[in-house]
């Protein structure tokens, strides 16, 4: 996983690692609070106010387990 600071593409943070577990259980919902939180509205969700509904039917979300072996940061 690799993210970068939006007002300073040169800090970022590298994160490698194993996958543990792949999974579809709670997958949307995970979404849906990540959404509320990077939204601060506790009513959002992920289809329809962060990514188009119609997405719902040709998208699969899938929540991923890593374990990390590796972590860089630079910045």
């Amino acid at each position: 996983m690799l993210v970068f600071d939006i007002t300073n593409p040169l800090r970022n943070i590298e994160i490698r690692g194993m996958v543990l577990e792949m999974t579809e259980e709670n997958a949307e919902a995970h979404l849906d609070q990540l959404t509320q939180l990077y939204m601060n509205d506790p009513n959002a969700h992920f289809f329809g106010d962060c990514v188009a509904p119609e997405q719902r039917a040709t998208h699969t979300p899938v929540r991923i387990t890593i374990a990390p072996v590796r972590v860089r940061v630079e910045g």
